[in-house]
This record gives structure tokens, C-alpha cells and sequence, in this order.
């Protein structure tokens, strides 16, 4: 029996075929519906949908340390030394301009910024780097010349010829008997007495006692000046990422001082010398390249020596307050280098000659002015050691006056810098003076001419691999007593 469908039942089930279909394509959607609208974007870039995390947290780029944040603009803004750079948030993609002016530009996440900016800032980096490496060392020779000052205070005093009038004996020291014969000598030191019975206190002597010899008065103290007047050449050598980054500088000075100098100082062969002193130089430093820079200014500071014997110590303090002006810049900017030096030394004494062991060590503290910082330059501090040996000895030239030769040999080292540069990221760096070791030689005459009056004339070399420097100072001193 075969089904028959009138026209009616046909109808019906279109409608509750569609019906169907309706009812299916509603429980499809719904599930997404619903899901799209529990899903939210938090704060860190991530998503969240019915409380799982879908869309993992955005990671902006890591920039080195020497750029900033991202600024709300998308952009950071970097300092290589040498140039200024600004770059995108995201790629990285930066543009930067030389303190000469110079454009050009890198990519900071996945370029080679460093061979860009050498490309572009070579010439302005090694410039300002070279300039600001003299500066400091303009002050270390500087503070050379003040040792070499203190040398000789410590020496006159010590030999017993910085003298009042010709009386051949240290400045301000009371009298001494100058031998042993006369120090075992009854009649000095009071046995006589003894051997004779004479001048005895008993009844028995047929002398009176003779009266006391009052002790000396204790010296008063000695107020001295002096001056001194240096020049220094120094010759580098050497390449760095294949430019080179040889010099040369020239640097010329004067120092005058004042000082007083208490002798009896905890015992009595012991002084104490305290001292104010002034300064000003000039140095100027011829790049490979053919750029240069000036630098110039005042000091001033104070030093402290003590003397016991052979043994002595002193230590000096001395600001210097200087402009620097490379060529390669549009204007000059400020540093002032603060140097502290101590020194130790023992002396032994064989007849007219001695030797002398010495050991000490110098801090440099730089710091830039505003204008500095804002060129890229940026504070530090070097720590200089050295230990060496100095040998003297002395004789009368005759008229009065004692010469006394003297020799030096050191070995120092900078065994820390910070700083104190260009604030490079990503410019290559002249390299600095730490860890390598030079070597020096200093040759000095004094000459003592009576009256408190001394003077010195001296020569030194001084280098290491890359690097010669020679310098030459001369000193006079006047004592008044």
C-alpha cells in the first residue's frame, strides 16, 4: 500500500522542516555568542576569556641600557657618546646626529649600531674621548709637580740644609753636637766633674760648682715660600676598531706655595710641615686626525708632611678647576678634578748618601659641569698605586753651598677608572691607562745655598708600550727664620 500526501501534508512538513533548521542554527551560535562576550583585553595586552588567558601578555623589546622608556609617543630616545639618537618603541629603527652634526642612522635591536655610529661619529667620538682622557691626566701631572716639591722639603729637612744664616743644621731644630767625640766628651756631657773631683756638691771640692747651662729655647716656627715652574710632552700611539686614536700633548704650569714647618714635632729629630698652595696650567692635545682640544684653569689645595728621622709621610690635596674645549665641539664645557695623593717613605743614611724605598697611591675624582653632561661626557674616578725606589748623596760645592743629587725609579699603575668620558652604549671607547703598567725615571739636583735659600732643577721619563712622556721641572724655596 503506497503513502499519499495531499497537498496540505506537503506544506506541513516544509514548515517543520524549517522550523527544524531554525532550532539547529540557534544552538550552533549561541555558544560563541556567549563566549565573545566574556572574553577581555587586560592591561598588559593580554586576553582573557570566561577567566583563562587565550592571548599570552605583549613583550615589548628589551633596549639597552643607555636608551630610555618608551615614551607614550612609541619612541625612546638613546645616547650612544658621540650622538643622540631617537628610536621606534617597537622595530628599533633609530636616527641619530653627532655632536659635530653628522647624521645617520641604525637599528638598535637588530642592527650593528656600533659600526654605524663609528662610521658616522668616528672623528667627534675619539676626539672628545682623547680630550677628556688629557684633562684628567693634565691634573696627574699637575700633582707630579706638587710631589716633586714635597721631595725636596722632606730631603732639606732630613739633610739639615734648609739653614738660617750658615749654621749648617736642619730648619728650626735646636743645636746638636756634631760628632760623637764631642758627645762623649767629659766637659759636655758632665763626667768631668767625676774624673777631677772637681766642681763637686760635697764639702770635699776644692772648686765651686760651676753654674747651669740653661737649656735651649725650643725653636719657633719657620714660615717658607716657593714656586715652581713645569712643562710636560707626552706621545700615544695605538688604533682602536681600526681608527686611530694616537695624540699628542703639550702641558705647561706653575705652582707657588706657602708653608710653616714646626720642628720638635713628637720628638727631636721630628717636624710637621703644613702648606697652602696655587696653581694654573695649560694643555693642549693634537688628535691622529687632526682635531685637538684645550684645556686651562687654576687650582689650589694644601698638603701636611711629617718627618720622625729617616722615616716621613705626606699628603696632598688640590682641586683643579678647568675648561676643556675640544675642536670638535661647538663650545668649551667644565671639569674639575679633585686629586688626593699620599706617600710613605723610609730613609737609611750611609755617611753623605741614603736611600729611600717609597710607596703611595693618588685618587682622581672628575666631575662635569652641566654642560658636559649634556655633550655626553660623563663623572668618574681613577685610583692610581706606585712603589719605587729613590738614592741620593750630597757635597759641598764650596762658598756655602751643598748640591745633592738625587734619582728615581717608580713603577705605577691606574688600577681603576670609571668614567669620567664620553657616557658610551654603543661608540667604541679610546682605551684607558688601567692595568698597564709604566715605568719612570727622575733625575733632580738640589742645591742648598745657606740663608734658607734652595733651589732644584729635575728631568723625568716616563712610558710604557704605546706611550713616552718626558717632563721637566724647576723649584726655588725661601725659609725665614
Amino acid at each position: 500500500m503506497g503513502l499519499h500526501f495531499g497537498e496540505g501534508g506537503v506544506r506541513k512538513g516544509i514548515a517543520i522542516a524549517g522550523l527544524l533548521v531554525a532550532w539547529l542554527l540557534t544552538l550552533g551560535s549561541e555558544p560563541v555568542n556567549a563566549q565573545s562576550q566574556e572574553c577581555t583585553t587586560l592591561p598588559d595586552g593580554s586576553v582573557s576569556c570566561g577567566g583563562e588567558i587565550v592571548v599570552p601578555p605583549s613583550q615589548p623589546p628589551s633596549f639597552p641600557a643607555a636608551c630610555g622608556p618608551v615614551a607614550p609617543n612609541g619612541t625612546v630616545t638613546c645616547s650612544f657618546g658621540g650622538a643622540s639618537a631617537t628610536c621606534n618603541g617597537t622595530t628599533g629603527a633609530c636616527t641619530f646626529k653627532c655632536v659635530t652634526g653628522s647624521t645617520g642612522s641604525t637599528n638598535v635591536l637588530s642592527g650593528n649600531p656600533v659600526a654605524d655610529v663609528t662610521a658616522a661619529c668616528a672623528t667627534s667620538v675619539i676626539s672628545l674621548q682623547n680630550a677628556a682622557q688629557a684633562a684628567r691626566q693634565a691634573s696627574q701631572v699637575s700633582m707630579t709637580a706638587v710631589q716633586s716639591q714635597l721631595q725636596s722639603i722632606r730631603d732639606s729637612i732630613q739633610a739639615g740644609r734648609s739653614r738660617s744664616g750658615m749654621t749648617g743644621r736642619p730648619i728650626g731644630f735646636a743645636a746638636e753636637p756634631s760628632s760623637d767625640r764631642l758627645e762623649s766628651n767629659p766637659l759636655y756631657d758632665g763626667g768631668f766633674q767625676d774624673a777631677l773631683a772637681y766642681a763637686r756638691t760635697d764639702s770635699k771640692s776644692p772648686l765651686p760648682k760651676a753654674p747651669a747651662v740653661a737649656p735651649a729655647a725650643a725653636p719657633g716656627p719657620v714660615w717658607s715660600v716657593w714656586g715652581q715652574g713645569f712643562g710636560d710632552w707626552e706621545n700615544r700611539t695605538g688604533t682602536s676598531n681600526g681608527i686611530d686614536i694616537g695624540r699628542r700633548t703639550l702641558t705647561g704650569g706653575g705652582l707657588v706655595g706657602l708653608d710653616v714647618t714646626f720642628s720638635n714635632f713628637t720628638s727631636p729629630s721630628g717636624a710637621l710641615v703644613l702648606g697652602v698652595l696655587g696653581a694654573g696650567m695649560r694643555s693642549t692635545t693634537h688628535n691622529a686626525d687632526g682635531s685637538d682640544a684645550r684645556i686651562d684653569g687654576p687650582g689650589t689645595g694644601f698638603y701636611a708632611i711629617y718627618v720622625n728621622g729617616g722615616f716621613s709621610t705626606d699628603a696632598t690635596w688640590k682641586g683643579d678647576f678647568l675648561t676643556v674645549a675640544p675642536s670638535t665641539l661647538p663650545t668649551s664645557v667644565g671639569l674639575n678634578n679633585y686629586v688626593t695623593a699620599w706617600n710613605i717613605q723610609q730613609k737609611f743614611e750611609w755617611g753623605q748618601s741614603w736611600i729611600e724605598p717609597t710607596a703611595g697611591f693618588t685618587h682622581t675624582n672628575s666631575l662635569w659641569n652641566a654642560g658636559g653632561h649634556e655633550q655626553g661626557f660623563n663623572d668618574g674616578y681613577a685610583w692610581r698605586v706606585q712603589a719605587g725606589l729613590r738614592a741620593g748623596t750630597s757635597w759641598d760645592a764650596g762658598g756655602g753651598v751643598k748640591l745633592e743629587p738625587t734619582v728615581t725609579a717608580l713603577a705605577y699603575d691606574d688600577v681603576k677608572i670609571s668614567g669620567a668620558t664620553l657616557a658610551v652604549a654603543l661608540a667604541p671607547l679610546s682605551p684607558t691607562d688601567q692595568d698597564k703598567v709604566f715605568g719612570l725615571f727622575d733625575a733632580k739636583l738640589n742645591a742648598d745655598y745657606g740663608y734658607g735659600l734652595s733651589a732644584y732643577v729635575e728631568g723625568e721619563v716616563r712610558g710604557r708600550t704605546g706611550v713616552l712622556g718626558t717632563a721637566v721641572r724647576a723649584g726655588i724655596r725661601k725659609s725665614f727664620q
